[in-house]
């Protein structure tokens, strides 16, 4: 779940006239009052512990890669990216100080330069122009200047 501070996030997928600001956009999660387990969206009850004393959160935007992958190969029918021709790109795990790892594409890395302990912070960008000529944007983290191991 995307989250912009003081709006309700979008129902039908996540287009750029939805937000005014994207810097200003957060991950929305929750955590457990009773084990401390965090998770990216709502949940009803805890996956860890199953407790239903949940309270939602809006979780970091900055966190370490802990692990990656390079899609070398475009991905299956219906896959709606930027690239034609394709380009491969990184996806990977990067662990916020939420204690939670979010599984995302990575940008701003040469993909074979990509290092795990990096530095990467949240960012939104358009992913496509749907057939309204609305911009379709997604999530990503982006590599910091200076962010290597």
């Amino acid at each position: 779940m995307v989250e912009e501070s003081g709006s309700a996030p979008p129902r039908a997928g996540i287009r750029a006239d939805f937000f005014t600001d994207l810097d200003q956009v957060r991950l929305r999660g929750c955590r457990c009052n009773n084990c401390g387990a965090v998770f990216i969206g709502s949940r009803l009850a805890c996956e860890n512990c199953t407790s239903i004393d949940i309270t939602e959160t809006i979780l970091g935007d900055r966190g370490t890669l802990y692990s990656y992958t390079v899609v070398r190969h475009r991905p299956p029918l219906g896959y709606r990216g930027p690239d034609d021709p394709y380009v491969p790109f990184a996806e990977g795990l990067v662990e916020l100080a939420d204690g939670i790892r979010v599984f995302t594409k990575l940008s701003g890395v040469d993909i074979e330069a990509v290092q795990i302990g990096e530095t990467y912070r949240l960012e939104v960008r358009p992913l496509y122009t749907d057939e309204a000529g609305t911009e379709v944007m997604e999530f990503a983290f982006r590599r910091e200047p200076g962010g290597a191991p």
